[in-house]
């Protein structure tokens, strides 16, 4: 994720946008991620925070394109996560059992979010999500693509899940 972030600000905002941003973000590593490599979700939030301060655009506005982008090239390097389910929500309901498959390929011990989708009506439905290190604008980008995938247009309003806990954002997802 860390890498595909990178390539995302240097495609668009260009190298020297890019070493701004790591220079900005002040990691301790200056910016050097492995493909493989599993890092703090906080490092992404110092370099979404670092991008929007050198574009001017909001940093949770960034996360969500990115989270499109970063969709877009999951659905390309796992597409058999995406074959076996007919439509939109037919994936979102099963995405924990993947997400978590995927993760635990690269480290068994990582700390899976947590989805949870259910199917209110042919036109509706929810999905929380939990994470120890919440992203929600990505989760929500990750889910545009999702929808673009399976040529599904959708407007989604995220809030706070009624009667979960504080940290479970819910995404009231709609077929346009």
């Amino acid at each position: 994720m860390f890498t595909e972030f990178l390539d995302f600000v240097a495609a668009g905002h260009g190298e020297e946008a890019l070493e701004r941003v790591i220079e900005e973000a002040a990691l301790d590593h200056g910016g050097a991620y492995t493909a493989i490599g599993l890092y703090d979700a906080d490092e992404l939030r110092r370099l979404a925070a670092a991008l929007a301060a050198c574009t001017g655009r909001e940093a949770d506005a960034l996360l969500l394109e990115f989270g499109t982008r970063l969709g877009a090239a999951l659905i390309e390097r796992y597409p058999q996560v995406f074959a076996g389910h007919a439509d939109l929500f037919d994936l979102l309901c099963g995405l924990g059992g993947h997400i978590r498959d995927v993760l635990h390929m690269l480290d068994p011990q990582a700390d899976a979010p947590v989805f949870r989708g259910e199917v209110v009506s042919p036109a509706r439905m929810r999905l929380d999500y939990r994470s120890s290190a919440p992203l929600p604008p990505l989760a929500q980008g990750l889910v545009l693509a999702a929808a673009a995938h399976y040529g599904t247009p959708v407007s989604i309003v995220a809030g706070p899940a009624p009667d979960a806990r504080a940290d479970v954002v819910r995404f009231d997802i709609r077929r346009r």
